[in-house]
This record gives structure tokens, sequence and C-alpha cells, in this order.
């Protein structure tokens, strides 16, 4: 598939997201707002595959090389921000602040900073998961990102010592 298709496919994509969304929010449909949140995973899965594969295309690493890893590594952050929303929508126990249960759910800002501890394994413990889907996806976030810095980095400096010994 060329480049401009790849382009065009991507913005009927988030064309469609943002139709969907619209959509939802003017009919108050939360089948139509399930379907908008998947075609936007899509997208996000897709531009962080792009970004990594991106980043890991050269044998020589420069700035924009560096800049798509740290892309790919936000929006991992921002997409497990999504994921955790969308679990607490459908099990509103699924979370607690401070020992508590959220009073209003959880919202799409507390979503990404816990994803984001998480995803750095800081783990302040303000936010903690309170069952058993919660956990196993908070630890498996946790995993990525410690495998993605680790695995990602050791390939770039790899690449960029390649790099500079053969030229």
């Amino acid at each position: 598939m060329g480049v401009m298709r790849k382009r065009r496919a991507m913005l009927v994509f988030v064309g469609a997201a943002l139709l969907l969304r619209g959509l939802a929010s003017h009919l108050d449909s939360a089948a139509i707002g399930v379907a908008g949140a998947l075609l936007w995973g899509v997208v996000a899965v897709v531009a962080v595959v792009g970004a990594v594969l991106y980043a890991l295309s050269s044998a020589q690493v420069n700035a924009e090389h560096l800049f798509a890893a740290l892309s790919a590594y936000l929006l991992i952050g921002v997409c497990w921000g999504v994921v955790y929303v969308a679990v607490v929508r459908v099990d509103p126990g699924a979370m607690m602040f401070v020992g508590a249960p959220l009073p209003k759910g959880l919202g799409m800002g507390d979503a990404i900073y816990f994803s984001f501890v998480t995803l750095a394994t800081l783990g302040y413990g303000d936010f903690t998961p309170a069952t058993p889907v919660m956990r196993g996806l908070s630890v498996f976030e946790a995993i990525i990102g410690q495998l993605y810095l680790a695995i990602l980095v050791a390939r770039l400096v790899s690449l960029r010592a390649a790099g500079r010994s053969s030229g």
C-alpha cells in the first residue's frame, strides 16, 4: 500500500471517528459513542505502531527517530488512560481514590495521570485499581512501559553506536 493510500485511509478513520463523536453527543447514544471510541483506538494503535516502526527504521538515529519513539510512548500512556475511563464506566468500583470509591467516576485527566504513573511504575498510591480486571490492566501497562523503554532505548543506542563506528 502506497504512502498516499495509507494517509487517505487514516484520514477516513479520523473523519469517521470525529463524525461518530459528534453524533454520539447530539443523539446521546452509548452505542455510537462506543463505536467512536473503538475507532479512535484503532487510529491510536496505528499511530503508535507507525511511530515505533519509524523510530527503528534507519541504521542512523537522528532527532526525528527519537521524537517518534517519544511520541509513541506518550500515545501509549494516553491510550491506556482511555481504557481506564472505559473500564470505570462499565464498572464504577474498578478504581479507588485514596482508599475510597470514586465519587464522580474517573475523568480523562485523572485517567491519563494514573496511566502515566502506572506506565512509569511510579506508584504514588492515590489512585488504586480495585478489581482483578483493573489490576491486570495496570500490571500489563507497567510491563509494557518497562519493556518499551528497555528495548527501544537499547535498540536506538545500538543503532547510534553502529552508525558512529561505520561512519
